[in-house]
C-alpha cells in the first residue's frame, strides 16, 4: 500500500467539526496570544484529532466507509506517534503549563477507551454517548482557555468557563445519536448499541430537536447574561440555517427513511459547525476584549 492511502484513515475534514468549541475556548480567553492560538489549533487538529480517528479505523475498520478491510498496521504506529508529537508540541510551545498535557493525555485515553477492543466505549450507549460528547465538547473548551489564559485546572469552577463547557457538550449529546441513524444495521450487526438505536428514527430526531432547542436557549442566556440581548440575537440569526435544515431534515426522514442518509448527516454537520464557528468569529473579532476573566495562576 503506497503512503498516499493512509491518509482517508486519519479523517483530516473531520477536525472541522471540531472548529466551534476551539473557537469558544478561544473566545472566552483573556489572553489571545496569535503564535500560541495557532500552535494549539494545529496541535489539536492536525495530530490529536486525527490520531484518534486513525486509531479508531484501525480497530473498527467496518465504521470506516473507506473499507471494511483491516487497515495496515503502519496505520496504528503512526496514530502513537502523532499522538506523542503532539503532546510533545504542547510542553514545548506551552512551557511549564503541565495541566494542557494533561488534559491532552486525558483526551487521548478516553479516545483509545472507546475504540480499542478490550474496553471498546463504543459497544455501550449511554456511556460511549456521554464521554464522546464531554471529551469533544466541556473538554476542548476547558482546555483552550486554559491553555491560552495560563490557567490552571482550578479555573473551571469559575461558571463563566464552566457554563461554555456544559453548553458544547450539550450541543454534542444532541447531534451525537443524529450521526448515529444512517447506520443502525451495522451497529446490529457489531453488537454495538448506539443510543439512537434506543430511541428509534423518530425518537432520536425528536430528542435531539429537544436537546438542540435547550442548547440554544443556553447559549442564548448565556450571551444576554455576560455580553448582551444584542449578542443573543445574532447568535440565534447565523444558526438559524442549521436549525432549519435540521427541520426540514427530520420532516423527509421521517416521511421516508432513506433520507436518514449518511450524506444529509454529514451536511448538518457541516452547516452546524459553520453556522457555529462563524459566530464565535465575529464574537472574537468584535468583543475579544468585553468578556474579561482574570487571569489564574496554576
Amino acid at each position: 500500500m503506497q503512503k498516499a492511502t493512509f491518509w482517508p484513515y486519519f479523517r483530516l475534514p473531520f477536525s472541522y467539526f471540531l472548529v466551534p468549541a476551539f473557537m469558544f475556548g478561544v473566545v472566552l480567553s483573556p489572553n489571545n496570544r496569535v503564535a500560541q492560538m495557532l500552535w494549539l489549533f494545529v496541535i489539536l487538529h492536525f495530530f490529536i484529532y486525527p490520531a484518534s480517528n486513525a486509531y479508531h479505523n484501525y480497530f473498527n475498520p467496518k465504521d470506516d466507509r473507506l473499507s471494511s478491510a483491516k487497515p495496515p498496521r503502519q496505520i496504528y504506529f503512526i496514530s502513537l506517534f502523532l499522538d506523542i508529537m503532539g503532546i510533545a508540541l504542547a510542553l514545548v510551545c506551552f512551557p511549564g503549563n503541565y495541566t494542557l498535557a494533561l488534559m491532552l493525555f486525558a483526551y487521548v485515553v478516553a479516545s483509545r477507551a472507546y475504540s480499542h477492543p478490550i474496553i471498546h466505549l463504543k459497544s455501550v450507549p449511554i456511556l460511549n454517548w456521554v464521554i464522546v460528547s464531554f471529551f469533544q465538547g466541556a473538554w476542548i473548551v476547558w482546555m483552550v482557555y486554559i491553555s491560552l489564559a495560563g490557567a490552571g485546572f482550578d479555573a473551571v469552577a469559575d461558571q463563566r468557563v464552566f457554563l461554555p463547557g456544559m453548553l458544547a457538550t450539550l450541543i454534542l449529546l444532541a447531534t451525537f445519536p443524529i450521526t448515529q441513524v444512517h447506520h443502525h444495521v451495522q451497529d446490529f450487526e457489531k453488537a454495538d448499541f448506539a443510543i439512537s438505536k434506543w430511541l428509534g428514527l423518530r425518537g432520536t430526531f425528536v430528542f435531539a430537536g429537544i436537546v438542540y432547542k435547550v442548547a440554544a436557549a443556553g447559549f442564548s442566556f448565556f450571551l444576554k447574561h455576560y455580553y448582551s440581548m444584542n449578542h443573543a440575537i445574532v447568535f440565534m440569526v447565523l444558526i438559524s440555517p442549521a436549525f432549519m435544515y435540521y427541520s426540514w431534515w427530520c420532516f423527509k426522514a421521517l416521511r421516508n427513511k432513506s433520507n436518514a442518509s449518511y450524506a444529509n448527516s454529514l451536511r448538518l454537520n457541516l452547516l452546524a459547525a459553520t453556522c457555529f464557528g462563524l459566530f464565535f468569529m465575529v464574537l472574537f473579532l468584535e468583543e475579544s476584549t468585553a468578556f474579561e476573566l482574570p487571569q489564574l495562576v496554576p
